[in-house]
Formats: structure tokens, C-alpha cells, sequence
């Protein structure tokens, strides 16, 4: 890619990237909540075997 290639798609890019659709209103934070029944899941045995 030869610099005048490069030069015009960091514009193209740009304006683009300046371009797109943003969030007219704040949104509320998301939150994940997860739980395992105990230590005795398979997934914390495996690594207590490790």
C-alpha cells in the first residue's frame, strides 16, 4: 500500500468512524448476576485436579 492509498482510506475511515449512529440517551448499566451451587461444580473440581 503505497502512502497515497493509505492516506485516503485513513480519511474514508474517519469519517466514517465520525459518521456513525451514537446514542442519543445514556444507557442503564448492565448487569450479570450468576451463581454455581457450590465448589463441588464440575468446573471448580476440574481445576482443583489441576
Amino acid at each position: 500500500m503505497n502512502r497515497r492509498e493509505f492516506l485516503l482510506s485513513s480519511v474514508a475511515m474517519s469519517t466514517l468512524a465520525l459518521a456513525a449512529p451514537q446514542p442519543a440517551f445514556a444507557q442503564d448499566k448492565l448487569t450479570i448476576l450468576g451463581s454455581v451451587p457450590s465448589l463441588g461444580f464440575p468446573f471448580f473440581v476440574h481445576m482443583l485436579n489441576q
